[in-house]
């Protein structure tokens, strides 16, 4: 069995810190063009741990274009997405 994603997009504000952990958005565009031409985009949360915490916190900003992979679990019912591997470029996504 394989418990794993990888997302590819653009840092949308931090959701929340502690002292063990923090929480960030990513944004991440669709594969396809809606009928009126557009994208949509998806946001998910993404909880990291520890170390890699501290420095994402300390070198990110909105708009900072991120890879993460990880696992998925359960919390509360809730999807959780766990990042393991961070990836940035802090050059800012223009649209």
């Amino acid at each position: 069995m394989l418990n794993s994603f990888s997302l590819c997009g653009m840092i949308d504000g931090c959701a929340e810190k502690s002292r063990t952990s923090a929480e960030f958005y990513l944004i991440v565009e669709r594969n396809f063009r809606e009928e009126n031409g557009l994208r949509n985009s998806d946001r998910f949360r993404i909880k990291i741990w520890r170390g890699m915490a501290d420095e994402i916190n300390s070198i990110v900003e909105d708009g900072t274009l991120a890879a993460v992979k990880g696992r998925m679990k359960v919390e509360n019912g809730e999807i959780v997405l766990i990042a393991e591997q961070v990836s940035v470029d802090r050059r800012k996504m223009t649209e």
